[in-house]
């Protein structure tokens, strides 16, 4: 006979934490620690110039804190615990954490512009490749699947579709394009 396995609430695969409720929370708090440790050892360091911290940021911190955001299916308000974190980077590349300064000058500051939503742009990435995929893909199966049972009472969740229907909306794209 096998091993047992022991049941568990929570795992990790392929660098993603994955939990029993199936929402990504525990996700989203795992990916806002992992950038506050990388960001932790260099980033009040006076010897790195803003420009190296602006590619850092660029480079290691957003893909740190956006791996996996193509698939995520997330509420607004999870949305919005990435924005402190990002600001918290550029805050410390400026060095000016205890100050009260608004977030525009501090971006002013850093020379980074206003950038569209990157879960957003990352959800329709990945759902332009779903669909180029050939109809007998997994993926594509269970993009396009619908449930056959009935839903529970009240207002439906939102589903990753949804998501990236609003998304194709406010950027005036079409299902097939």
């Amino acid at each position: 006979m096998g091993e047992e396995i022991k049941p568990s609430t929570e795992c990790t695969y392929f660098g993603t934490k994955i939990d029993q409720a199936g929402d990504n929370t525990t996700e989203m708090k795992h990916r806002i620690n992992q950038t506050q440790k990388a960001i932790n050892f260099i980033w009040w360091h006076k010897d790195i110039t803003k420009n190296r911290k602006i590619y850092i940021y660029q480079t290691i911190i957003q893909s740190i804190l956006m791996y996996g955001a193509e698939v995520w299916q997330i509420p607004t308000r999870e949305i919005n615990k990435i924005l402190p974190t990002e600001m918290d980077v550029l805050r410390r590349s400026a060095r000016k954490s205890i100050e009260r300064i608004k977030n525009e000058h501090i971006k002013e500051i850093m020379g980074v512009k206003e950038k569209p939503d990157v879960t957003e742009r990352k959800r329709l990435q990945w759902y332009g490749h779903v669909k180029r995929m050939q109809d007998e893909r997994l993926p594509k199966l269970t993009m396009e699947w619908i449930p056959g049972e009935r839903r529970k009472r009240g207002r439906p969740r939102k589903t990753w579709m949804d998501g990236g229907r609003a998304a194709m909306k406010t950027r005036h794209l079409k299902a097939d394009q």
